[in-house]
């Protein structure tokens, strides 16, 4: 049990980037931000899903997790649900435009059946 427990800390410090060594009577509030996280990937996907139900889309069940992961770290960063895909321009302004699911991307969904980074993909695309 001890073994999981530090294998799930030392995932968490690599989603969020932690770089110093964590005590380990701080380890309890690492594994409750673990939690917390958990629950904002999964309140995520529920939106997304609902959007892509909505829209005749399915998310891409095998590149899912690891959007969500991206998403959900470009919220902590960032304020939003940037496109982890993409390279973001510096003006807030125009940050506006990579919000996902980003414009850009439903029209590549249209074009070639995904959007650019695979999270979003056509019904009829298997």
């Amino acid at each position: 049990r001890k073994a999981v427990i530090e294998q799930k800390i030392n995932n968490l410090r690599g989603i969020l980037q932690i770089e110093k060594f964590v005590p380990k009577r701080e380890g309890l509030v690492i594994m409750l931000r673990e939690l917390e996280t958990e629950q904002k990937l999964n309140e995520l996907e529920a939106d997304l899903e609902k959007y892509a139900f909505e829209n005749g889309l399915k998310l891409n069940q095998e590149l899912k997790k690891e959007i969500l992961i991206g998403l959900t770290v470009s919220k902590e960063k960032y304020g939003e649900y940037y496109c982890p895909c993409r390279v973001l321009p510096q003006s807030q302004e125009e940050r506006r435009g990579y919000i996902c699911p980003c414009p850009e991307g439903m029209k590549e969904l249209e074009e070639q059946g995904s959007c650019y980074c695979g999270l979003f993909v056509k019904e009829n695309l298997k």
